[in-house]
């Protein structure tokens, strides 16, 4: 091993740096026991061997009004080694060591003040160690998959607008007679339209989540969403793959969906209103509710599949209300109602004229 393998404390007083140079979040002390380091080479290279305690803290959330807090308690946990043995000797003796981040007087007398000290003891070979905080990497809630393709919206209100028009459109200038009376099962004709519909929508949609990906991904890097707190990841990725072809689908159910109010409305601006309406009101009701309400808004409305474009998992800590539930959740909501909506359409289709 090369170089110092333990956590220290950076004396700039802005990040802790990880063995391998990595950024860490702040956290609160955490006690490790390492002994003297043990020079393994001529130019001084050296290698520290350490065992450290930590407890993360818990975590509590607050929502509503359009946004969230998050706070922190913290814990603290002991555990005791034994039968530690060292190979190829060491050049001194066991010693207590806190990591600190960042080193602050305020913070670190909070900690003592609530007993959340790190501590080491050692007693016939048996060495105590009690320590407190997060040491190491802490996974980021914010999406940056999500925020390359929150554009994605635009394209699905222009979605709608074409799912509604490919359905009233027949109507307005009444060319409906002349499609039934070639294919008198209407039937057939419905789920054609939604067919061909959904097929395109869901290519296009997909065309346009990749170069929305490919395209705004750079720049959201650039504005912060950079590694090592938000680790650079491939468009191969799995969880890519899903996000894009599930937003891609996302799409093409809402313009099917669409195209089903159309038909049971008869009227373009109605239809197109409604529809945009059952995805937006949700989400800006859901911004503003308190606790848990806003997961079961999301459980239960169009605008539960805007968690598709989510790569992560589920999270409380964000404002966004989508965010509470998983993608799969998501997709099968907005599934759930095109196909109520088309269920619709056809008992509309069969029990009135054209």
């Amino acid at each position: 091993m090369r170089g110092p393998r333990r956590f220290r404390e950076d004396l700039l007083g802005s990040l802790v740096r990880h063995p391998e140079g990595q950024r860490q979040l702040p956290h609160r002390p955490s006690s490790t026991a390492a002994p003297a380091p043990a020079a393994c080479a001529a130019d001084g290279r050296y290698s520290i061997i350490s065992f450290y305690v930590s407890s993360a803290p818990t975590v509590y959330v607050s929502r509503g009004a359009g946004r969230s807090s998050v706070g922190q308690r913290s814990t603290s946990a002991t555990a005791t080694f034994e039968h530690v043995d060292l190979a190829g000797g060491s050049a001194g003796a066991w010693r207590n060591d806190t990591v600190l981040m960042p080193p602050d007087r305020q913070i670190e007398n909070s900690a003592k003040r609530r007993g959340m000290q790190g501590d080491f003891s050692e007693s016939g070979g048996r060495y105590t160690v009690t320590g407190s905080g997060r040491v190491g990497p802490q996974e980021q809630d914010d999406d940056p998959v999500e925020a390359s393709l929150l554009g994605i919206i635009a394209g699905v209100m222009a979605l709608i607008a074409v799912g509604v028009l490919y359905a009233t459109s027949e109507y307005r200038r009444g060319m409906i007679r002349t499609t039934f009376a070639a294919v008198p099962r209407r039937g057939r004709v419905l789920a054609a339209k939604a067919l061909v519909l959904g097929g395109v929508s869901f290519v296009l949609g997909l065309i346009g989540v990749v170069v929305a990906y490919l395209v705004a991904r750079p720049m959201v890097r650039e504005n912060g969403f950079a590694p090592p707190a938000f680790p650079d990841e491939s468009i191969s990725d799995p969880a890519v793959v899903r996000t894009l072809l599930l937003s891609a689908a996302f799409m093409a159910l809402l313009a099917m969906f669409a195209m089903a109010v159309g038909v049971l409305l008869r009227h373009s601006a109605a239809a197109i209103t409604l529809t945009i309406v059952l995805v937006v009101l949700p989400v800006i009701v859901g911004s503003i509710l308190p606790g848990t309400l806003p997961r079961l808004l999301m459980y239960t409305t169009l605008a539960g599949g805007l968690a598709t474009q989510r790569a992560k998992p589920p999270t409380q800590t964000l404002a966004e209300p989508w965010s509470l539930i998983g993608p799969w959740a998501g997709i099968g909501v907005v599934a759930a109602y095109a196909a109520v909506a088309l269920a619709l359409a056809w008992w509309r289709l069969r029990r009135s004229d054209a």
